[in-house]
C-alpha cells in the first residue's frame, strides 16, 4: 500500500465547444484539438487525488501511460478491513494490474481518440480475465456531448468489450458475453472509508470484495446473475456505512459507444 499522507490533485478537464470550433477553424486537418485541454501524466512517487466528472475523487497511482490517446491511471485500493472478513463470504479480489496492461480500443475513425471517446481511464485490474477500468468521456466526436464517467470491461484485446454509462446513478448489474463472464455487478462513488462491500444474493450466499478507486466490480463463479442482490458497504471496523440495492439494466449501454 503506498501512503496516503501526501496527494497531489489532478481534475479531468476537456475542452469546450468554443475552444474546439476556433482550432477547427483556425488550423483545419490539425487534430490536436482532440486532446484534453488538461491532461496531466502522472510521475513521482506520491498518490494522486484525481478528480473525475461530478467532482468525484479517486486516489490513483503515481505511474500512469498513454495509450490510444487516453490517459490510463491505476486505481488504488480503499482501507484495508480491520476485521475478520470470513462472515462476508467468499473473497472475489479484482487483481492489480499495470497501467500499461490495459488494452484500450482504437478507433477506426481517425478524428477519435479511441472507441470510447476516453480522454483518461483508471484501471480498476482484472476479474476472470476480464480488464475494468472507469472511462472519462468527452460524449463524442468534438466533445460536445458533455463529460460523463463509464464503466469499462475489455476482453484484453483491441477489438470491441462492453460497459455502462449509467453507472453514476447508483449501483447497476447486467450481463456481458463480451468478455464471456456473464452477470456483473458495479458500484462506484462508495463512500471514501469503504473497505469492503458485502454481497448477499437471493440464496443467501455471499460475497465480498475491497473497492478500488472508491469502486467495485463483481462477477462471480459461473457468472450467475447478480440481479437483486443485498449490498452493504463498510468501514475498515465492519460497521455498515451504506447499503443499496442495484437496479438491472437491461441491455446494458456499451462504453464503445457511451452515452452522456
Amino acid at each position: 500500500m503506498l501512503a496516503r499522507g501526501r496527494r497531489r490533485r489532478f481534475t479531468i478537464r476537456m475542452a469546450t465547444a468554443a475552444s474546439v470550433a476556433a482550432v477547427v477553424v483556425l488550423a483545419v486537418g490539425v487534430i490536436a484539438w482532440l486532446r484534453p485541454v488538461e491532461r496531466p501524466v502522472a510521475s513521482g512517487t506520491d498518490p494522486i487525488m484525481l478528480e473525475l466528472p461530478g467532482g468525484f475523487t479517486v486516489d490513483v497511482g503515481p505511474e500512469s501511460v498513454e495509450s490510444e490517446g487516453a490517459i490510463v491511471y491505476v486505481g488504488l485500493p480503499g482501507p484495508e478491513p480491520l476485521f475478520d472478513t470470513a462472515s462476508l463470504g467468499t473473497d472475489i479480489s479484482l487483481s492489480p494490474r499495470l497501467a500499461s496492461d490495459l488494452i484500450v480500443p482504437p478507433s477506426g475513425n481517425p478524428l477519435e481518440r479511441n472507441a470510447l471517446h476516453a480522454a483518461a481511464m483508471v484501471y480498476l485490474g482484472d476479474i476472470n480475465g476480464a480488464q475494468i477500468a472507469l472511462s472519462v468521456s468527452d460524449g463524442g466526436f468534438l466533445g460536445l456531448g458533455g463529460e460523463s464517467m463509464c464503466a469499462f470491461w475489455g476482453n484484453g484485446t483491441p477489438i470491441t468489450g462492453g460497459g455502462d454509462c449509467s453507472i453514476s446513478e447508483g449501483p447497476k448489474t447486467g450481463t456481458t458475453t463480451d468478455p464471456p463472464i456473464g452477470g456483473w455487478l458495479v458500484w462506484t462513488q462508495l463512500p471514501e472509508d469503504t473497505a469492503a462491500v458485502h454481497v448477499e444474493l437471493s440464496d443467501g450466499t455471499d460475497y465480498w470484495q475491497q473497492p478500488v478507486a472508491r469502486t467495485v466490480f463483481l462477477n462471480v463463479p459461473g457468472g450467475r446473475s447478480l440481479e437483486g442482490a443485498a449490498l452493504s458497504a463498510l468501514d475498515a471496523d465492519g460497521n455498515v456505512i451504506d447499503t443499496a440495492t442495484p437496479e438491472h439494466t437491461t441491455p446494458p449501454r456499451t462504453s464503445t459507444n457511451p452515452e452522456p
